[in-house]
């Protein structure tokens, strides 16, 4: 779980979303935001909140002031007692927008529209993976959904770190031990420790890179992948998997890579968001084509190889109810992804058992649930 590309429906657990579903009721309207404002500075009487209110031009009404404040409390962002109080849930809700707010003027010219399309009540795997690596750059809905995942997968968070843990290795190796200096990294997620080209750059400063994601919020923090060593290159392509074609043919791709030259494709976590048996295998034998002899391919992919069936089954139950959007495939599927290419040792391994260092933890199988291989292209 690097990541995510593909754009997935409310994941919310439908319990405790509060906020995920107030965030669009309160950007409706600025009346709903003027008064949660007005009670984080304080407790508030309906009369202080009513006069405050009838000072604003447009003034609402009388009747209006009502509803917002039904509307508020309905949602659990407030609460009325003898004052009007400001709920944590309220408190949360106030913190997410004022992100929101800030989003447009960190992504710069030319990327604040598509930001601004951002809908922070729909649960993305960028964001809940940010949360599982214990960053900060995401919403209610994907710690909702997060933290759904987590009761399905109690120590899922391990099997997160042992996923971006191998993502490091592999990168190390293919700069380090395979001469790479080129690298398209699929499904990029939210930036964090040991991204893709400060791995690679360590080991050669002239390492180009290319990232590409779909998430909004991603794109507003592309600045902070595009920070690159001054011998090498980076760049950021705003597309998604299921569309190879718009990726191969973007101008940054072509500008910042040369295609006669080796290049290693990274697919980590990102292909089990793309359900169907067999869909994905087009897919990456249409990016693996156009890559020269001597590039490489690096996959990771969760799986549900390793977990006992009651568990299958609930998360079998997720998925049909639009709480999941893993569609985990079995080892006989990850390794057909590499066919025609000649896989490195130790071929299909889960992710802790793929060229471990002496730090690399040992977790348990049913925590990592997930295959890993990297494969040479030779001709």
């Amino acid at each position: 779980m690097h990541n995510g590309l593909i754009s997935v429906a409310n994941l919310s657990s439908g319990r405790g979303d509060t906020v995920s579903q107030a965030l669009q009721e309160i950007s409706s309207d600025p009346s709903y935001r003027l008064v949660l404002e007005l009670l984080a500075e304080g407790p508030r009487s309906y009369t202080g909140i009513r006069s405050t209110l009838l000072a604003h031009d447009p003034a609402p009404s009388e009747g209006e002031i009502d509803a917002v404040l039904r509307k508020l409390a309905s949602l659990g962002l407030v609460r009325k007692g003898p004052q009007w109080t400001l709920a944590d849930a309220g408190t949360t809700a106030l913190r997410e927008l004022d992100y929101l707010d800030r989003l447009p003027a960190a992504a710069g010219a030319g990327l604040a529209a598509r930001v601004a399309q951002l809908n922070p009540g729909v649960a993305h795997p960028a964001r809940r993976y940010d949360y599982w690596l214990g960053g900060k750059d995401n919403f209610a809905a994907d710690r909702l959904s997060a933290e759904e995942f987590e009761r399905l997968v109690p120590g899922l968070r391990a099997g997160v770190r042992s996923n971006r843990d191998v993502l490091r290795r592999i990168v190390r190796h293919l700069a380090a031990e395979e001469g790479i200096r080129q690298f398209l990294d699929i499904g990029t997620g939210l930036p964090t420790a040991d991204n893709t080209h400060e791995v690679a750059q360590a080991v050669a400063p002239a390492s180009r890179v290319v990232y590409v994601d779909n998430d909004p919020l991603v794109l507003a923090h592309a600045r902070a992948l595009l920070t690159s060593s001054p011998q090498g290159r980076t760049a950021y392509i705003d597309a998604d998997l299921r569309e190879p074609g718009t990726i191969l043919g973007s101008p940054e791709l072509r500008d910042t890579l040369d295609l006669a030259q080796p290049i290693a494709l990274l697919l980590i976590a990102v292909l089990h968001f793309i359900p169907g048996d067999g869909v994905v295998q087009p897919l990456v034998a249409e990016l693996v084509d156009v890559l020269p002899a001597g590039s490489f391919v690096a996959i990771t992919h969760l799986t549900g190889d390793f977990l006992p069936p009651p568990v299958v089954q609930r998360h079998e139950e997720m998925q049909r109810s639009g709480r999941s959007d893993f569609w985990m495939r079995g080892k006989a599927e990850v390794t057909g992804l590499f066919d025609g290419l000649d896989l490195l040792e130790p071929g299909v391994v889960p992710p802790t058992k793929w060229r471990p260092d002496a730090d690399t933890p040992d977790y348990d199988l049913d925590v990592v649930n997930g295959w890993v291989g990297v494969a040479r292209k030779d001709a």
